[in-house]
């Protein structure tokens, strides 16, 4: 090496030795790696878990947890009191077992989300506020983490799916019925009503209260079914069949929040899956004439409103967020609280104008006002982070599991494009979203992946 002399007085600077350099720092010690994914500290649980003794805490626990999740597949489709025992084994379960469950993505937001939800109620307890029970949306995220863990066997998720199909067809069958018959939501369990009173020909949401619910939980259906390999020929009949079902009883919602998150979740899949802006532009085309039709051939009075963008949500979203400004820290502290606020704050928000709801609105028609309003901005802060939590991870396995990636991308933009314009307050559209988030992880579009038989003939 040369020495430069570049200034008198100043010690000399010698040219770097590259080929030294790299070889010192090859002969230094290892550095510390990277933390192992969520999923291999879910393998790995798993695996010390099945060796355990048959009768012990942990393998009865981890029995729990397979069972509940692959029950709580399949019943999306069904009453939502289906999926309350489901969430209630798999809770069981993981008691029993002790599954890493903070390893996962978002855990700690969403445990922060559950507790300033409680928060929130309380403080509007402590001011003489009513207050409703437990939402949904404080147990509802759950179940993303126990079916994490409870769906990682190829066998659990091969016979939950097939589960699905099963319901989807009970589903639809009920869903003709209503449309056909009579819908009335005032009569249950069935919501059948040949009468007068009944609506004929007009709209079907099968087992759930709100066809908004209906709608998202048929279009998650969809959108995860669209990325199962499934080699065995029966198998891809069923899957078919199945999109079918999901298709037809989308349609019969006449949702336009359904509509618009079909159309938004499959453009979303579209676009990570084949990565062609024609052949994404074209798929998204299709899905909206489709839906578009069907909606002015089942509900042409809707169709004329939603065309002349004649929606009746906006004052409910500028009284939204005239509340949210108002209690930016707790918000107004659950439903009946938002309810009492809401008569007082419509005049500030909307001068002049006649509100729709008297007595005051029921929910706020949107996740991102309404959450706020409900419970205050850290609450809403928590939620998203949650989310991306999610996606981000789905983000970073893309290279090794493209299915997951798109599949969680495209729910997450279907129920994100629904909380436009409903609160989702209802548990059958959270519990659809984040058991079949957790079931997308566990994806695989090679041969002899999830679901796919091996060489024996067993479920690989």
């Amino acid at each position: 090496m040369r020495a430069v002399d570049r200034h008198p007085g100043v010690q000399d600077i010698r040219i770097l030795d590259l080929p030294a350099m790299f070889h010192h720092l090859h002969e230094m010690p290892d550095l510390p790696r990277p933390s192992l994914s969520w999923k291999q500290h879910a393998r790995s649980w798993q695996a010390e878990a099945d060796s355990s003794p048959a009768l012990s805490r942990t393998r009865i626990g981890l029995r729990l947890l397979q069972c509940g999740a692959g029950c709580m597949l399949a019943s999306l489709p069904l009453p939502p009191i289906v999926a309350h025992f489901c969430l209630a084994a798999m809770a069981l379960g993981a008691v029993l077992s002790l599954p890493p469950l903070h390893r996962l993505p978002g855990f700690a937001l969403a445990v922060a989300f559950c507790l300033w939800q409680g928060l929130s109620m309380l403080n509007a307890r402590m001011h003489g506020l009513p207050t409703d029970g437990l939402p949904s949306t404080a147990y509802t995220w759950t179940a993303f983490y126990l079916c994490a863990f409870g769906l990682q066997h190829p066998a659990i998720r091969l016979w939950a799916w097939r589960a699905v199909l099963a319901s989807l067809a009970v589903c639809a069958v009920l869903c003709l019925l209503q449309f056909t018959i009579g819908y009335n939501v005032d009569v249950r369990p069935w919501r059948i009503d040949g009468s007068a009173a009944g609506q004929r020909l007009q709209r079907a949401t099968g087992f759930m209260n709100y066809h908004q619910a209906q709608g998202l939980v048929m279009t998650l259906l969809l959108i995860v079914s669209w990325r199962l390999h499934r080699p065995a020929v029966v198998d891809r009949i069923g899957v078919r069949g199945g999109q079918f079902l999901a298709i037809l009883m989308i349609i019969l919602t006449a949702s336009r929040t359904a509509f618009v998150a079909a159309v938004a979740g499959v453009t979303a899949l579209s676009a990570t899956s084949y990565r062609r802006v024609l052949m994404t532009a074209l798929v998204s085309l299709i899905a909206i004439g489709i839906l578009a039709g069907s909606l002015v051939l089942i509900s042409p009075d809707k169709a004329r409103d939603t065309y002349a963008a004649n929606d009746g949500r906006w004052p409910i979203w500028r009284t939204d967020v005239a509340l949210m400004l108002e209690h930016p820290l707790f918000g107004c502290g659950g439903r009946p609280a938002f309810t009492l606020a809401y008569c007082d704050a419509f005049p500030r928000a909307c001068p002049g104008q006649t509100s729709e709801f008297p007595n005051g609105a029921p929910d706020p028609h949107d996740l991102f006002l309404g959450i706020p309003a409900l419970y205050g901005i850290p609450a809403l802060i928590c939620l998203l982070g949650m989310l991306g939590a999610i996606l981000g991870s789905a983000w970073r396995c893309r290279s090794a599991d493209t299915a997951a990636w798109s599949v969680v991308a495209a729910v997450v933009a279907a129920y994100l494009t629904t909380g436009v314009f409903s609160t989702l307050r209802d548990s059958p559209s959270t519990y659809a979203f984040f058991a079949l988030a957790a079931f997308a992880f566990h994806l695989d579009d090679r041969p002899g992946g999830v679901g796919a038989p091996s060489a024996d003939g067993s479920p690989s």
